[in-house]
């Protein structure tokens, strides 16, 4: 085999009968220092017998003993030296495996190569070399101190006797310098920069918490480990315990969150964080919390489905109308997270999840009438109402949602208090008026219309009726006249009419003064999200949110992005409150089809064309 060998820049050749190839074979380097009074002698069989390749690689390939192998860190540091001290004896066809050095030199060379040649060669010294360098027995251990430094961290290599530390440049042969190197190795790594001060700094947050979660575990393993009481605030926190209560009030639900460890102000922020897709937030004592907790994103989606606000997270308390208790329920099961609910939401929620169970009595005269999908929007209407809610009756056109609304205001009789307003198109008016005259005659109705005079005198009698109608137009003009009229219930009738939240019809709907609102309509939404949310603000103010905050929660993100998440999110919300069938889901209860042929005779213009 022929071999080119690099020498420093001369390059020689040899040629070998026969070599085995382990490059995982260790090497076994054997070096033995004695002096005389004069000089120093350096002796070594490797460097006699061995055939170093190539000098200025960190693996240097070797052939000894008829084996070419790699020399691999750290023993390959201890060549150079050789070399450098002896280079003409090395360059020389035969090594001699032997370097003498002065005095001075062997101090030199002894500082280079012993901290590594002690732990991973066979490395010997004379007693005469010993008393020459005035070896000691006693050992130094290396240990790293972390302090802060401004916005970060710094740290120092020292040695240590047990009771003194020494600057590593002082701890002369007793220097561990492969273990400096690792370390030297690990702080690069993690991005520190050495000073003039000879300190490692790191002050970039990322590459900090980087460090603390993934390179000081590592550096422990190397050295003793020393912390300033500054340095301590870059604790680390994996898992955090939150607590979570809801209760129910006399009109508002309570919902508390907090956390055991967290100050109260700094929730948001941590949350903010986990939003960002960060992995850790520092907190303002110091304290670097981890984002990969699994209850920390539960409690962070359920402020997301909640739309709890900022202010309320610092306060640790956000307030939701009643109108909220399913929905809220429902977000807190979901997140299968422990919470503290009172009794008296739990069976709140029961009660307004539990329609079949409301009891109303529907008179027979009206009950013979009614096929039973429109019973149980009898029904459904009566819930929301006892219960103070409002809601969406949004039927196909054809179902009877008039005549549901009349049944449900018969059978509730005697539970509503005051009269019911019902607002429809001009076209529709004195059709409710028919309508209720001849399915609940018993029910006092009376439309509002003719001249201002006659309309002003039929409002100031308007506690003398069960039901009150009226048409868009005309309540846009009468609206102040209801200002000081309380109902119990306000309807609308093609709800549609309300679907701009700008409109006059919307804001005079708005205007009236009522215990409970429904919306009748067989299209809630025609053209855009908007026309649910304005609705929705009619039957329940502010279930939604404002339509702003409404646009960004829900409109902009299933119309945009096509969110899935954001329309399952708001189908939840609005599904306790809107009921609506197809005719094809009926179908089986509608009547046969009724088909009439009239026979009309033209008048004589008409025959003339």
């Amino acid at each position: 085999m022929f071999i080119l060998c690099i020498v420093g820049n001369i390059f020689y050749s040899t040629t070998y009968k026969k070599i085995k190839v382990d490059i995982t074979k260790p090497v076994d380097i054997d070096i033995f220092v004695d002096m005389n009074e004069e000089e120093a002698n350096i002796k070594s069989e490797f460097l006699k017998e061995a055939d170093v390749l190539d000098w200025k690689q960190r693996a240097r390939f070797v052939i000894y003993k008829d084996t070419l192998t790699v020399l691999k860190e750290p023993q390959n540091f201890i060549i150079y030296p050789l070399f450098y001290y002896n280079c003409v004896e090395f360059a020389a066809d035969e090594m001699q495996g032997e370097i003498k050095l002065n005095k001075e030199d062997l101090k030199e060379f002894i500082e280079i190569v012993y901290p590594v040649a002690k732990e991973y060669c066979r490395f010997e010294m004379s007693q005469k070399v010993k008393e020459f360098l005035e070896l000691k027995d006693e050992e130094l251990k290396l240990k790293v101190l972390f302090d802060t430094y401004k916005k970060g961290i710094c740290a120092q290599i020292k040695y240590t006797d047990g009771s003194t530390d020494l600057d590593i440049e002082k701890a002369g042969l007793k220097r561990d310098l492969v273990k400096e190197l690792k370390i030297a190795y690990i702080f690069t790594a993690y991005g520190f920069e050495r000073n003039q001060k000879k300190q490692y700094i790191l002050e970039d947050e990322e590459k900090i918490f980087n460090f603390v979660t993934n390179g000081l575990s590592t550096l422990m393993n190397i050295a003793d480990v020393y912390y300033s009481e500054t340095f301590k605030s870059f604790k680390i926190k994996k898992k955090t315990k939150f607590n979570v209560k809801v209760s129910l009030n006399h009109a508002s639900i309570e919902f508390w969150l907090s956390a055991e460890d967290i100050p109260q102000d700094e929730v948001p922020d941590v949350l903010a964080s986990l939003e960002e897709k960060k992995k850790y937030h520092r907190l303002k004592d110091g304290t670097i919390l981890l984002l990969d907790d699994p209850e920390l994103e539960k409690i962070q989606n359920i402020v997301k489905d909640l739309d709890i606000l900022k202010k309320d997270l610092k306060k640790g308390k956000a307030v939701f109308s009643k109108f909220h208790a399913i929905y809220l329920s429902e977000v807190l099961e979901k997140s299968n997270i422990g919470v503290s609910r009172d009794d008296a939401f739990d069976i709140y929620v029961q009660r307004m999840k539990n329609v079949e169970d409301t009891s109303v009595e529907i008179p027979k005269h009206i009950s013979k009438l009614l096929r039973e999908y429109q019973k149980v929007g009898v029904r459904w209407l009566s819930h929301l109402y006892l219960n103070g809610f409002g809601g969406i009756l949004a039927d196909d056109m054809g179902l009877g949602k008039t005549l549901q609304v009349l049944s449900f205001i018969s059978a509730c009789k005697d539970k509503i208090a005051g009269p019911c307003l019902v607002v429809a198109p001009t076209s529709l008016v004195y059709n409710w008026q028919q309508e209720a005259q001849k399915f609940t005659p018993d029910l006092k109705t009376v439309v509002v219309d003719g001249t201002p005079d006659k309309r002003s005198e039929i409002i100031q009698r308007i506690k003398d009726f069960d039901i009150v109608i009226t048409s868009y137009t005309l309540l846009k003009r009468d609206v102040d006249l209801y200002k000081d009229i309380e109902f119990s219930v306000c309807i609308v009738d093609e709800a549609q009419h309300i679907k701009n939240p700008q409109s006059l019809s919307k804001e005079s709907v708005s205007r009236i003064n009522a215990k409970c609102c429904f919306a009748l309509t067989g299209t809630p939404i025609e053209n855009n999200l908007s026309e649910l949310w304005s609705i929705f603000d009619f039957v329940l103010p502010g279930y939604l949110g404002t339509h702003t905050r409404f646009s960004e929660r829900f409109e902009k993100p299933i119309v945009k992005q096509n969110d899935e998440n954001a329309l399952m999110l708001l189908q939840k919300m609005i599904s306790p409150f809107v009921l609506r069938r197809l005719k094809k889901d009926v179908l089986l209860e509608l009547p046969e089809k009724i088909e009439t042929n009239l026979e009309v005779n033209m008048t004589p213009e008409q025959e003339n064309v």
